[in-house]
């Protein structure tokens, strides 16, 4: 598959409004980028895109893991990466130790990231239920956005 086809799965992906359709071109979407990824195995943005479809929405949370860490190995300060994984890891695994831990890496990197700052938070509330704490971090969330 090339440029033009997956241009062709994003525009139909825009243009519907059938669940059923939406998925079935998110699956038609992601072997395009797998097909992509064969001829730039190591193309990071390939593989954290890979890695988000198969969490959300195909439901592939191992297979997820897999793409987003490749990424994270081929490009030890990818935030994006860590990110995703870091949703992956709370949302499905309730690992909140290890998506505490990317989402701390990936504010190492760059503190002003709404969305990791915004994740962090949630994680925050719902583990330690300290309100103050995840607000500041929503705050700071708000400011950056």
């Amino acid at each position: 598959m090339n440029n033009l086809e997956k241009n062709k799965l994003e525009l139909l992906y825009s243009v519907t409004s059938n669940i059923n359709e939406k998925i079935d071109l998110c699956e038609k979407y992601r072997s395009c980028l797998i097909e992509m990824l064969k001829k730039e195995p190591q193309n990071v943005s390939l593989l954290i895109q890979v890695g988000v479809l198969s969490w959300e929405p195909l439901h592939e949370s191992e297979l997820a893991i897999e793409y987003l860490e490749k990424s994270i190995y081929l490009e030890p300060t990818n935030i994006d990466a860590r990110f995703w994984l870091a949703k992956c890891y709370y949302h499905d695994f309730c690992a909140y130790d290890k998506a505490t831990n990317l989402l701390e890496e990936a504010l190492n990197l760059n503190s002003t990231r709404a969305d990791c700052l915004s994740l962090f938070a949630e994680i925050i509330e719902f583990t330690s239920r300290d309100t103050a704490r995840a607000i500041s971090y929503l705050e700071k969330a708000i400011i950056f956005e």
